[in-house]
């Protein structure tokens, strides 16, 4: 070891230097003392502008390389067992791009590579040529960018070491101690520059922290300076309050002074003297002050606070200072209230309520209520310890356990119905909900159990559900229509038998309007009748309208509806429909027979009044007519009265054929025969009306017991109408098959089917054809007893007429006359 002094090395080290002209222009600079002490001062100067110590670290990164000329520097920090990049500076050369990035993500050892060793040895360390042997990202991305030479430079504070500082460069460069002695001289004042930064860094943080800590807190912070010669409980001593104490009790800072008495005036009566000697013994006996109380808030109500405190001691055992936080805990203590009453609530609670250990593998009941006692008939001490399970006895292959089971094991709530047998082995039927209870963590910790009686709300059910079935049979099976209107008029339920008498399914009508099918000539008297039955409690309407068929047609109903929106079970105005379509039919038929019989009587009575003047004015036009001449003057009038008075005896004749109650099957007839009959008396009259004649019999047909000529009178006054009814031309269809009578009965019938394509028959006077002497011809044209005799003819029968016609489409005429059983006919 060399022993020249310091500054008579670094002279010949200087003029060494100087003497080699390799040396880069920066060197060459920085070889003058005052240089480098400039560089020193730029540094430390540098540094102090900046407020933290990473950047500090980078400025004198930049600064160093710029004075030396070096193109590339990085800043290594330790943290824990590895270097990590702290900050790096390079020139522009995009070759060192690459580099950068893999030294920004390296990490490397103690004692490793370049870095390592300078951190471990606390030592520069200079390589002339770096060793690129060695397979990593950074030393394959030094390898491409061409970097040969380094330089590490420990910077230690102390025993610290604060960083490695490392250059490199892209020439093989020999050790240049100048160099060395320049960066060895500024490492250790920058060193301790860097580690005040970091302190003063770390206290502004530790400040900023604290100060964010106490404005953010939710607990307020007070501290109250003792001062010797004065009473600690004296109102005007000095006591801070943070902000957040007095937000606490709705006061802004200024508004609540710094002294005790703010706390102390706020106090709650109750507690004041609890809550003082709670302070006095632990500034006399140093017992800890932990307590609660409650503090008037500016609104003038009372919260609940816990308060802390710790008051320091003097070395002769005097307190000099207590400070402490305060904490608003009303909603814990109005938690706790409502604890305490749930508990109450549970202990009183009309429900079974147990509670098991899900942390115990076989689940065991931990607690159970008073109520589950009263239920079951077991004690607490019986049932505690023992799974449920023990309450179904051997009644363990219930469906509904599978559920429980399944949602136990998945810690998920669940309800259903069990089967609990009480400790005298009676069956209760228990409504169970069950769930799982977790910690703060969330773990899975215990189930709750709550079990109601049901037993005799299930037995009320299933006689309800019994009459509710009888009560829904009942209504589906009724031939009436049930129907069920809201108060808007809206149908809420509409009995099955509404598909069968209307043709709509009960789900068309939902929603609809009640009186959307009704016949529009009803509908506005209806509409009034029923707003009025809405507004009167349990009244009736009762009333009789046509309603219109989905396949077309009206059906005739007669409703009684009555109001029940005032019965909850009910809501609605139940409306009972029955279809008296048919009945109003036979009502009809009924009085067209009565009518007609009636008249049948008057023209028996009117016939033999006529008959026997007419035979006498009859035997006098003969015997006048015999003794006149041929050529005689009333010759002519004669025979006119004779021809008149046949006519009217004729008229008298069928008077008394209609008022007769004739006997039909004296004989059996061919019908088929007696219908070509028919046929041949009116083809003339046919013919010269152009009417074509069409027929059409079903074979074999069988006889039929009738009396013929009153059977052919009927079909012949039925043919001359058809006839009559078509002047101008047209198509006669007479048909034979057999059916059953449209009109009721279990026998068959043979139909007459007589058809023509006349104008129909006006539906205002359709009703009216069978009656007597009802005729739409011309005076003189018609007796109007044609239809009326052939409908009597019919009956007299035991058969029926049929009609149906419309306006510009003709007209039916069915006939239908009952044939003896199927074992006695005789096919013809």
């Amino acid at each position: 070891m060399s022993s020249e002094s310091p500054g008579i090395a670094t002279t010949q080290l200087n003029r060494r230097a100087a003497d080699d002209p390799s040396r880069p222009a920066h060197y060459r600079r920085l070889e003058d003392a005052e240089e480098r002490l400039l560089l020193l001062n730029k540094l430390i100067l540098y540094i102090n502008e900046v407020e933290n110590a990473p950047e500090a670290m980078s400025v004198m990164l930049r600064t160093v390389c710029e004075e030396t000329g070096w193109p590339f520097g990085q800043i290594w920090q330790p943290k824990g067992d590895v270097l990590v990049c702290g900050s790096v500076w390079h020139n522009q050369r995009a070759a060192l791009n690459g580099f950068r990035k893999a030294s920004e993500t390296a990490s490397i050892p103690r004692g490793a590579l370049l870095p390592g060793s300078a951190w471990q040895s606390r030592q520069p360390v200079w390589e002339s040529i770096v060793d690129i042997s060695m397979e990593s990202e950074r030393v394959t991305r030094a390898r491409e960018a061409g970097l040969k030479a380094a330089i590490e430079i420990p910077v230690v504070a102390g025993q610290d070491l604060v960083c490695v500082l490392e250059f490199v460069v892209f020439d093989p460069r020999p050790q240049d101690p100048l160099y060395m002695e320049l960066i060895s001289t500024i490492a250790p004042p920058l060193g301790w520059i860097i580690r005040q930064k970091e302190t003063s860094q770390a206290l502004k943080e530790s400040v900023e922290r604290f100060t964010l800590a106490i404005q953010g807190s939710t607990d307020g912070l007070w501290d109250a300076k003792i001062t010797p010669g004065t009473l600690w409980y004296d109102p005007d001593a000095p006591v801070y309050y943070s902000p957040r104490f007095k937000q606490l009790l709705g006061y802004d800072d200024h508004e609540m002074p710094n002294i005790l008495g703010s706390w102390d005036s706020k106090l709650h009566p109750d507690d004041r003297d609890r809550v003082f000697d709670s302070v006095r013994r632990h500034l006399e006996n140093r017992v800890p002050y932990d307590t609660e109380y409650r503090l008037q808030t500016k609104s003038g109500d009372y919260r609940w606070f816990n308060a802390r405190g710790q008051a320091v001691w003097d070395e002769f055992g005097m307190p000099i200072r207590m400070s402490g936080s305060l904490r608003d805990i009303t909603p814990q203590r109005h938690a706790q209230e409502a604890l305490r009453w749930r508990d109450r609530a549970i202990a009183a609670s009309s429900c079974s309520i147990i509670m098991t250990d899900a942390r115990v593998p076989h689940n065991p009941i931990v607690y159970v209520n008073p109520a589950f006692e009263r239920m079951f008939g077991y004690t607490a001490a019986e049932a505690v310890g023992q799974n449920p399970r023990f309450l179904q006895q051997t009644d363990r292959d219930q469906p509904a356990l599978i559920g429980l089971r399944e949602a136990i094991a998945a810690a998920r709530p669940h309800q259903t119905v069990l089967r609990n047998y009480r400790k005298d082995h009676r069956v209760i039927i228990n409504e169970v909900f069950v769930a799982p209870v977790h910690d703060e963590h969330g773990r899975l910790t215990h189930f709750i159990g709550i079990q109601n009686d049901i037993t005799d709300r299930v037995a009320a059910e299933s006689e309800l559900q019994q009459r509710e079935s009888r009560f829904r049979s009942l209504i589906e099976n009724i031939s009436d229509m049930i129907i069920i209107v809201d108060k808007g008029g809206l149908v809420q339920y509409a009995s099955p038998s509404i598909e069968r008498i209307l043709g709509y399914a009960p789900a068309d009508l939902i929603g609809q309007s009640v009186f959307k099918g009704i016949s529009p000539n009803e509908r506005p008297a209806l509409i009034l009748a029923a707003e009025d039955l809405m507004h009167r409690s349990g009244a009736l309407l009762t009333r009789e309208l046509r309603y219109r068929h989905r396949e077309g047609g009206w059906r005739i109903l007669e409703i009684v509806a009555q109001n029940h929106l005032e019965r909850p079970a009910v809501n609605g105005v139940i409306v009972n429909a029955r279809d008296v379509t048919e009945r109003k039919k036979l009502e009809s038929i009924v009085f067209q027979s009565e009518k007609m019989s009636a008249v049948g009587q008057l023209a028996a009575g009117i016939a033999h009044e006529l008959n026997n003047p007419l035979h006498t004015i009859l035997g006098f036009a003969d015997g006048l007519a015999e003794q006149t001449p041929e050529d005689g003057h009333f010759k002519v009038p004669l025979q006119f009265i004779r021809h008149e008075t046949i006519r009217c005896r004729s008229l008298v004749q069928r008077l008394l054929t209609f008022s007769r109650q004739p006997t039909p099957g004296v004989e059996m007839e061919d019908v088929q025969e007696l219908v070509e009959e028919v046929l041949a008396l009116i083809e003339a009259q046919a013919k010269i009306k152009n009417v074509r004649l069409e027929r059409s019999y079903a074979d074999p047909l069988p006889a039929v017991s009738l009396q013929r000529g009153q059977i052919q009178q009927m079909l012949l006054n039925i043919c001359n109408n058809a006839l009559d009814a078509m002047p101008d031309g047209g198509l006669l269809k007479v048909a034979l098959d057999v059916g059953h009578n449209p009109f009721g009965g279990a026998s068959d019938f043979l139909r007459i089917t007589i058809a023509d394509s006349g104008p129909g028959i006006p539906a205002k006077i359709r009703s009216r054809i069978f009656e007597p002497f009802f005729t739409t011809k011309p005076a003189g044209e018609g007796t109007g007893l044609g239809l009326s005799l052939a409908y009597e003819i019919a009956k007299a029968h035991h058969g029926d007429i049929a009609v149906s016609s419309e306006s510009g489409h003709g007209t039916i005429f069915e006939v239908y006359l009952p044939l003896l059983p199927a074992s006695e006919r005789i096919a013809v």
